[in-house]
């Protein structure tokens, strides 16, 4: 029991890190990546034209601009799928512990799993929508290696890429639109559960940074 104990009050803690202390760094960071020049990118003619050269024998099928921008938002949707995850569990074990051995009708502290859904199920979304993307990529790719003379699927090579730019920078976007909802939520929860408590019998938020 003490073990389990141990864990929660550790989960607590990363918890508030993540409020108080990273977040604010982690919005930041965010807020200046949505406004990085690779976004406004506009994809020329060569994007297309280009896409199918001959190098050493080899097929260069990659959009480099893209794969770049993969690999920048790619890591931060992970660590907000698993920031959520933490401070979903946080939140929803504070708010048992705060219950226990009262009325269970009283309604100072309301939190459900299901007010999670929206931005536990984001990342997933996001993370899919890279895979989509490169497996919509091929197929169009392979179709112009077999009809190189063909525009249309040039322009949809194109208007794909493009299209895909557009997505990663929303993804951005709500990202850090999520964080800053789940940060309201949890000073919320936690004040609720403040003001609710005897301040002399308020070890169940200890922590240094709640007043």
């Amino acid at each position: 029991m003490t073990d389990i104990k141990e864990q929660k009050e550790k989960l607590k803690s990363e918890a508030e890190i993540l409020v108080f202390e990273e977040l604010p760094k982690i919005l930041t960071q965010l807020n200046e990546l949505i406004n990085n020049n690779k976004f406004q990118v506009s994809l020329d003619e060569d994007f297309a034209k280009d896409v199918i050269t001959e190098n050493t024998g080899e097929k260069d099928l990659k959009n480099e601009t893209i794969v770049d921008l993969i690999e920048m938002v790619r890591p931060l949707v992970m660590r907000f799928d698993q920031n959520v995850k933490l401070l979903k569990v946080v939140l929803l074990l504070m708010v048992d512990e705060f219950k226990q051995g009262r009325d269970p009708y009283d309604s100072v502290v309301r939190l459900n799993a299901y007010d999670f859904d929206s931005a536990d199920k984001f990342a997933d979304r996001a993370l899919e929508d890279i895979w989509r993307y490169f497996q919509s990529r091929s197929d169009i790719v392979l179709k112009i290696v077999d009809k190189p003379e063909n525009e249309d699927l040039r322009t949809s090579l194109k208007e794909l890429d493009l299209s895909f730019i557009h997505k990663l920078k929303f993804n951005l976007v709500q990202t850090r639109n999520y964080y800053i909802q789940l940060h309201s939520k949890f000073n919320t929860i936690t004040k609720a559960i403040n003001l609710a408590l005897n301040p002399a019998n308020n070890s169940l938020l200890s922590s240094k940074y709640l007043k």
